[in-house]
C-alpha cells in the first residue's frame, strides 16, 4: 500500500511542478488547492509515514512561503502553512515565540497595567504584534502552549465587511508604526528603509503586473498616514523606549526568526 501511495504522490508532485512552471493569474489558487489535496492524505496513516508524503509536504511548505512573499494578504495561506507545521509537530512543546495572535492570547492584568493595552490608533491588524513586542521589551516572555485549544473563525468580520485594499492599508500602515515605536534607533535605521523600499517595489508590482491600483496605493496611503500621525507615534516611542524597555533588541530578534510569521512584518 505504501508503494502505491508513494507512486501516486510522486506522479502528482511531478504534474504539479509542470503546472506551476508557467506563471498564470491563478497560480495562488493552484498552489493552495494542491496543498489541501496533500493535507487530505494526512488522515491516512500509511500515507503519513511514507517518504513520498514527506517530500510532497516539504514541497508545499516551500510553495506556500512563496505565496506569502508574493501575496502577503492571502490569509488562508497562513492557516495552511500552520497545518503543515502542526502536522510534523513543529509546535509540539511549550516554547517562547515573538508574538501571540490577539485571537488566542491570555494575559495577566498586572502585565497590561505595566505595558499598556492595544494601541488604539492601530485599529485592526498588527496591534497584537505591537503589544507582544512591548511585553517582550519589558522583559516578560510570550509562550505558545500547544495543548491549548482555541476555536476562531479567521478574519470572518474583515472578509465580509472590509474591502481588501482597506485591509492592506491597515496592515502596511501599522507595520511602519510598529517599527517606529518599538525598535532601537540602530535597528530602526536599518529596518525602516528596507520596509519602505519593499513598499515601493510592491506599489509597482501591484499597479503594473497585478493591475490592482487600489491595493497598490495602500502602500502610499500607509506612508502618508504615518507622516500625519508622527507626533502620536513619537510620543508612544518615547514611552516604549524610556519607560518600558528593559532588554535589548538582541534578546528579541532571535525569536523573530522562529516560525513562518515572525519576519513577515518586514516582507511587504
Amino acid at each position: 500500500a505504501q508503494m502505491a501511495i508513494g507512486s501516486n504522490f510522486i506522479q502528482g508532485i511531478e504534474k504539479y511542478k509542470e503546472a506551476v512552471a508557467t506563471y498564470t493569474p491563478h497560480l495562488v489558487d493552484l498552489r493552495s488547492d494542491f496543498s489541501r489535496v496533500i493535507l487530505s492524505f494526512s488522515q491516512n496513516q500509511e500515507a503519513l509515514r511514507s517518504d513520498a508524503f514527506k517530500q510532497g509536504a516539504g514541497l508545499m511548505v516551500e510553495e506556500l512561503n512563496k505565496i506569502i512573499n508574493e501575496h502577503p494578504l492571502e490569509l488562508n495561506v497562513y492557516i495552511l502553512l500552520g497545518q503543515y507545521y502542526a502536522l510534523f509537530n513543529q509546535f509540539d512543546k511549550a516554547e517562547e515565540i515573538f508574538y501571540a495572535g490577539g485571537a488566542a492570547i491570555v494575559l495577566r492584568k498586572r502585565l497590561l497595567d505595566d505595558v499598556g493595552l492595544f494601541d488604539e490608533k492601530f485599529g485592526a491588524h498588527w496591534e497584537d504584534t505591537d503589544l507582544s513586542w512591548r511585553i517582550r521589551l519589558r522583559g516578560y516572555k510570550v509562550v505558545v502552549v500547544p495543548k491549548a485549544v482555541v476555536y476562531h473563525k479567521g478574519s470572518l468580520t474583515m472578509s465580509r465587511f472590509v474591502k481588501r485594499h482597506d485591509v492592506a492599508w491597515c496592515i502596511r500602515k501599522n507595520r511602519i508604526a510598529g517599527l517606529l515605536q518599538n525598535y532601537s534607533c540602530k535597528n530602526l535605521i536599518i529596518c525602516l528603509p528596507v520596509l519602505l523600499i519593499s513598499y515601493i517595489v510592491l506599489f509597482f508590482k501591484e499597479a503594473i503586473f497585478d493591475k490592482n491600483i487600489k491595493i497598490a496605493f495602500s502602500s502610499v496611503s500607509a506612508i502618508i498616514w504615518n507622516i500625519k500621525k508622527l507626533p502620536d507615534i513619537l510620543k508612544q516611542r518615547r514611552f516604549v523606549q524610556n519607560r518600558i524597555r528593559c532588554v535589548s533588541d538582541k534578546n528579541i530578534v532571535s525569536l523573530m526568526n522562529k516560525g513562518f510569521i515572525a519576519l513577515h512584518f518586514l516582507k511587504g
